[in-house]
């Protein structure tokens, strides 16, 4: 919570547990963080359950809460013990129990407009279900929305941070103002995702995106749900440069560097693959006009490491509504699917990245050179920096290995099911 005028903040901490020894571990570590500034923060410990004697103190007062819940999937009957370190992890069913209890909590000592939450959850809790339940907290015309921030594997665990804050409509319509505002999952007519898969060359853009593709059309399970959409299209710049190469008489691309005719077709894949996005667009939209949600996803695969690279995909979204609420005058705008812009961007290492370009066939890698010219002049997408960049997830693709690829495939699924 903060205290004073604009040029004199005070920073007030509370920590809160059900765990005494946790209390003091806590003012300590704060202790000696600060011992050479300790005008910074003040901390006060409160011996409770949850937040539960700050609700009416602090809410909507609160600019960060940070949440590490007990988040291990337990019997019921292991919750809450008091003076049991259990305590620390038992989360019932689903290791929800706590965490659905927090939510309320969470909403009601949120500062509006700008307060944020993180909390750290894993696979187990079923995610998109917890998005859907922050979602239903509403305060001046606004909602909770969850988004995943980042994902890192401990020991047998993927733990996954939540950041959890207030928008004033679901980013998927707002982004690109379709349907007048209303919420993607309400349209009977579903939504179409737009996936821009991103990252440096060999971080393995394609080989997820080809996972992910074959996981929505094999319709498998995920838990006891089917997957939510009914096709999946996937349009990967490199294979469209390579096709354009091919029939050119060029039988393969340079191994090091670009030559004229290879600068070429790296121009005309960009143009034939916004073309073909524009043409699935229209032709999705048109299907979704039947009595069935039409739940669709568009990966787009490319390096895409300057933000105009994403703006493009953007415009062609942005104009494909507006031409669309042109010649559909005489429909209702619930008869049109929802459109979303979500991006996807994979982060290795430049050394991994290097290395897996090496093993690649000759007429498939880029030189050296021009995968470290692609890291030095990156603009990564951020959240906030952008309007249209608000729907994004990092993910973690330095490891290599076949028991690495199904959990990032799942993280992805996941994430653009939120979207």
């Amino acid at each position: 919570a903060r205290f004073g005028n604009s040029s004199s903040l005070v920073l007030q901490s509370i920590v809160t547990d059900v765990n005494r020894n946790a209390l003091r571990v806590a003012l300590e570590t704060d202790r000696v963080n600060n011992e050479n500034n300790k005008e910074l923060s003040s901390m006060e410990a409160i011996h409770c359950d949850l937040a539960t004697p700050l609700q009416s103190r602090w809410a909507g007062q609160v600019d960060v809460i940070l949440f590490n819940p007990p988040y291990v999937p337990t019997g019921d009957d292991e919750v809450g013990r008091l003076n049991d370190i259990s305590a620390a992890w038992a989360g019932g069913v689903d290791g929800r129990r706590v965490i659905d209890r927090a939510v309320p909590q969470i909403a009601q000592l949120l500062r509006p407009h700008t307060g944020v939450a993180y909390v750290v959850t894993v696979d187990d809790n079923r995610p998109p279900e917890l998005a859907q339940l922050f979602r239903q907290q509403q305060q001046h015309q606004e909602a909770l929305q969850m988004k995943p921030l980042f994902r890192r594997r401990a020991r047998n665990e993927y733990l996954t941070i939540q950041k959890i804050s207030w928008v004033a409509s679901p980013p998927s319509t707002r982004n690109l103002d379709v349907n007048n505002n209303e919420d993607t999952a309400a349209n009977p007519n579903g939504v179409i995702v737009v996936l821009l898969v991103c990252g440096l060359p060999g971080s393995g853009k394609s080989i997820l995106s080809r996972s992910l593709k074959a996981r929505i059309e094999a319709h498998g399970n995920d838990g006891d749900e089917v997957s939510v959409f009914r096709q999946c299209h996937h349009i990967e710049y490199d294979e469209l440069q390579d096709q354009i190469l091919e029939e050119s008489s060029e039988a393969s691309r340079p191994a090091e560097g670009k030559n004229d005719d290879t600068l070429v077709a790296w121009k005309q894949s960009r143009s034939v693959a916004l073309d073909q996005l524009n043409n699935l667009l229209q032709k999705e939209s048109q299907a979704g006009h039947s009595t069935k949600p039409n739940n669709v996803m568009i990966i787009m695969d490319d390096n895409f490491h300057l933000r105009s690279m994403r703006k493009q995909i953007f415009n062609v979204c942005q104009e494909h509504v507006r031409r669309t609420a042109r010649e559909s005058s005489k429909m209702s705008a619930h008869q049109q699917p929802a459109l979303a812009l979500a991006t996807l961007w994979l982060d290795a290492p430049v050394g991994q990245c290097v290395q897996r370009n090496a093993s690649r066939p000759p007429s498939t890698r880029v030189s050296n050179e021009s995968i470290q010219k692609i890291k030095s002049t990156s603009e990564l997408p951020t959240h906030g920096r952008t309007t249209w960049e608000l729907n994004m997830i990092t993910l973690d693709c330095g490891k290599d290995g076949e028991e690495e690829l199904p959990p990032l495939v799942d993280q992805a699924y996941q994430f653009t099911k939120q979207v």
